[in-house]
């Protein structure tokens, strides 16, 4: 699907894994839009039963917000817009629990 956005798929359990190792899986907009769009893609599908959510590399899953570009949000409107964009994901489509597994 992209480069930051690693996906695979079988016995209908749809892999997703975040490629950003170098910088810890950091959610940059580029990450944020990659997800969205794999989610929305996949969840048009009827043969995906749930998606697991992964990091690349072996020290973090995801260390949150880029901090490169949280440093260049000015006040409060960009922090929403980013936040937004961020919560944007869970709306493609598939379910998430509601309570810890």
């Amino acid at each position: 699907m992209s480069e930051l956005v690693a996906t695979a798929f079988e016995d209908g359990v749809l892999h997703v894994t975040l490629s950003r190792p170098e910088k810890r899986n950091a959610l940059s907009n580029a990450l944020i839009a990659a997800i969205g769009a794999t989610f929305s893609k996949w969840s048009e599908r009827d043969d995906v039963s749930m998606a697991v959510l992964t990091g690349a590399g072996d020290k973090a899953f995801a260390s949150g917000g880029d901090l490169k570009e949280l440093e260049s949000l000015r006040g409060e409107a960009d922090a929403v817009a980013f936040a937004a964009r961020t919560r944007a994901i869970r709306s493609a489509g598939f379910p998430f629990p509601s309570s810890p597994c």
